[in-house]
């Protein structure tokens, strides 16, 4: 019997309603199991929703914005979501960094383009950078599995050495100018980790690599419409897409359970409380952003000295 013929028929609830949830809970429902959604919230969606924040007609997303991973997601890829309403928009320029001096430093999608912005550190990042973007797909496919003997070891290998250090060790060492050093250094702070710490320079070098593959699109329409796409999708696979609750009390051994987001949120029935060794899991570090409304024709421009984080860097 194979895996998914074991699973038809079987229940599943997903506990939370973000772009993972509804991933997960597609994923299941094409195995064939009866897929139900739980979400605490009003609207589904995680931390992928908009709304109208400030005027009317315009549309600010709550978290998550620009979605390169998205974009190269190799589960999206294989789901039909432009048949549901979803269309990216990709940018001229992914990022851009301001320096002291007035200048900045830009993210496009050529390598090449992006190099020969950097100046002296040009063939370096240039070295480092386009022999992974050529086998995108392959890496791609190696830093996103779970523990496993790598199909490319040599190139997981070449990622590891730039990666597995922290930010500031690497782009130190690696750049000579303080404009290739922000670029990465800006990137690699997507981590929410100091960028001092083990590892923090690896989400830089993979939402680098990403630009340059896949680019850095946004939604039209806002992150809300990736939840709509994911739903409507789920919903054509007779998914439940969203039932609101706020906690999951599985009703029998059979069902299985996917969850989101805190482990507090899950509470056995025969119990009463969290499962045992949920108490380990820490709260990670959190980010804030403020929502606002320019005129056309404002040019940006800043005021005081450089913004500085908790660490001084």
């Amino acid at each position: 019997m194979s895996p998914a013929s074991r699973l038809a028929g079987r229940e599943a609830f997903v506990v939370g309603s973000g772009p993972n949830g509804l991933t997960a809970a597609i994923l299941l429902a094409r195995a064939g199991m009866v897929v139900t959604v739980l979400e605490a919230q009003p609207t589904i969606g995680g931390g992928a929703r908009s709304a109208a924040l400030t005027l009317p007609g315009f549309t600010h997303d709550l978290c998550s914005a620009v979605h390169p991973l998205a974009a190269a997601s190799p589960a999206f890829a294989q789901m039909p979501l432009a048949d549901y309403g979803l269309e990216w928009i990709h940018p001229p320029v992914a990022a851009a960094h301001p320096l002291d001096d007035g200048s900045a430093v830009t993210l496009v999608r050529s390598v090449d383009a992006t190099a020969d912005g950097l100046a002296a550190d040009g063939e370096a990042y240039r070295h480092a950078v386009a022999p992974m973007v050529a086998r995108w797909p392959d890496l791609l496919s190696g830093i996103l599995a779970p523990p496993h003997l790598p199909a490319h070891p040599l190139l997981l290998a070449r990622f590891g050495v730039y990666a597995l250090p922290s930010a500031s060790f690497v782009f130190t060492r690696l750049f000579r100018t303080a404009g290739a050093r922000a670029l990465l250094g800006g990137v690699a702070a997507h981590s929410i980790l100091p960028l001092d710490a083990w590892g923090s320079a690896a989400m830089g070098w993979v939402l680098t690599l990403a630009a340059h593959a896949a680019g850095w699109p946004m939604p039209r329409g806002g992150a809300q419409q990736i939840t709509a796409a994911l739903a409507s999708y789920l919903r054509s696979l007779s998914g439940i897409p969203a039932r609101r609750a706020g906690v999951l009390r599985p009703r029998a051994a059979r069902a299985a359970a996917n969850c989101g987001g805190a482990p507090a949120g899950l509470v056995l029935p025969q119990a009463g409380a969290i499962p045992p060794g949920t108490g380990r899991f820490q709260s990670g570090l959190g980010a804030e952003c403020a929502d606002s409304l320019a005129q056309p024709g404002v040019r940006p421009r800043r005021h005081g000295p450089p913004v500085r984080n908790a660490r001084g860097d």
